[in-house]
């Protein structure tokens, strides 16, 4: 099984928390199916403090973890997770709920030792006329070597994940 962690930019504004929420909440969206499906595990948001967002961590049924620095997000999360695998989602893009067949399949087909990378769809005319450089806005590796990586930001867990497989399945910014 998968534990999913939400990863909530230090770069999204405190100004505005009620946006904030809202881009959180929506990001969580697809977590509803996966988690009924049993293709997640446990949920993690992994936030900056002083978003205030305790209360929606709460209501979801997640896991809250806060630090000041993306890599004690990163890692605070990470150790927390309960499953061998992990899901690593930009908060501010949302999974169609398909993906949950994709995950389980690509569980079945791959060693735990594979990692898959997630792409936005395209948003730029440069992006849809070569897709394959939408940004990568999910991870999913095992647990094992997100921790041995002990990445210090998403970017350089990304930039780490060579080789890794693409999902077909795409992530819907909603910022």
């Amino acid at each position: 099984m998968i534990s999913a962690i939400v990863l909530v930019s230090d770069r999204q504004s405190t100004d505005d928390l009620e946006h904030a929420h809202e881009v959180v909440v929506r990001s969580l969206v697809w977590l509803v199916s996966a988690v009924v499906s049993s293709t997640v595990r446990d949920v993690m948001l992994a936030t900056p403090p002083g978003f205030g967002l305790s209360e929606v961590a709460d209501q979801a049924g997640c896991a809250l973890v806060q630090a000041e620095e993306e890599s004690g997000r990163l890692a605070a999360a990470i150790a927390a997770a309960r499953g061998p695998r992990l899901l690593i989602l930009r908060a501010g893009y949302n999974l169609d709920a398909r993906i949950c067949d994709e995950l389980d399949a690509f569980i079945r087909r791959r060693p735990e030792e594979t990692p898959a990378v997630i792409l936005s769809e395209p948003q730029t005319a440069a992006q849809r006329l070569l897709p394959g450089r939408a940004p990568v806005v999910g991870v999913l590796a095992s647990k094992a070597a997100c921790a041995a990586l002990a990445p210090r930001s998403f970017a350089r867990l990304v930039r780490e994940m060579r080789g890794a497989t693409r999902l077909k399945i795409r992530a819907e910014r909603i910022i």
